[in-house]
């Protein structure tokens, strides 16, 4: 008999956050606020309200597939079975997920240790290319909408701009008083914990993912776990947990998402123009 484990998720929106920041855009163009330092750089970072708002819908249902992905999936993941005890099998989890009145149910159920373990890796590699592309979102978004951080030649912009290099660069640039502790890299400080301990191992594990074929988790005892992750997180430890990584990734994320987004929609509140 097979026992299923049924939860209820309200899945994330940033409506508010969304709503926020698009007013304020739009009443600079209304305004006829906006320059096009941006622009000049890369056709991309034009300021276009129809634009912008298909990024900021994106991100939301880019994290929205994250929370479904991961509920379905890591929550009450069965190392057990992935590390070849087969005893509870076969194994089922339906979780209804809701954002309002609206609801969606999703099941899976498998018989199989070595189906439930492919199930999981191709799972783990979604995760991670879903929560790069928000964080990467996240970055062009305020490259479009605030005065650009890594700047470049017209026509020499460069394949993607990551979190990384962004939190550094902007860095720099406060030291050289090009630019000031404003309300985005403040956001950034807040959240520098996360920012410093995960993005190495996202970015790298991204990377493999889409050129490589491996898929990055492997057996530790009793446990399945993150293989060769990327420093300050090391091998063999709670933080390699498949089930604990992509947990801490999306708690995370569920909190920078809105507050980076208000840090955007502050600067350009209180800017004369767009680019902030």
């Amino acid at each position: 008999m097979v026992k299923t484990t049924i939860k209820n998720i309200t899945l994330s929106n940033f409506r508010t956050e969304i709503y926020d920041l698009l007013n304020e855009v739009s009443q600079k163009i209304a305004a006829n606020a906006t320059r096009t330092l941006n622009f000049d750089m890369h056709d991309n970072y034009i300021i276009d309200i129809q634009e912008i708002e298909n990024r900021l819908n994106g991100i939301a249902l880019k994290f929205r597939k994250c929370e479904i992905n991961y509920y379905q999936y890591f929550d009450d993941l069965h190392h057990d079975i992935l590390t070849g005890n087969t005893w509870d099998l076969p194994i089922s989890r339906q979780r209804i997920f809701s954002d309002g009145t609206a609801k969606t149910k999703q099941l899976f159920e498998v018989d199989d240790q070595i189906l439930y373990q492919e199930l999981i890796n191709v799972q783990f590699q979604e995760f991670i290319l879903f929560i790069a592309s928000v964080i990467e979102n996240l970055v062009y978004l305020a490259e479009t909408l605030v005065r650009k951080v890594v700047v470049h030649l017209k026509g020499k912009h460069p394949p993607s701009i990551i979190m990384q290099n962004y939190i550094a660069t902007l860095a720099l640039l406060i030291k050289l008083d090009y630019r000031t502790n404003d309300s985005i890299s403040q956001c950034l400080d807040n959240h520098k914990t996360f920012f410093e301990k995960y993005l190495p191992t996202i970015n790298s594990y991204r990377n493999s993912f889409i050129h490589g074929y491996k898929s990055r988790l492997t057996v530790v005892g009793s446990e399945y776990m993150l293989e060769t992750p990327s420093a300050p997180i090391f091998p063999n430890t709670l933080d390699t947990r498949v089930d604990g990584f992509t947990q801490s990734v999306l708690e995370n994320m569920s909190l920078i998402i809105p507050d980076f987004l208000k840090a955007i929609t502050l600067t350009v509140k209180t800017g004369n123009f767009v680019p902030a």
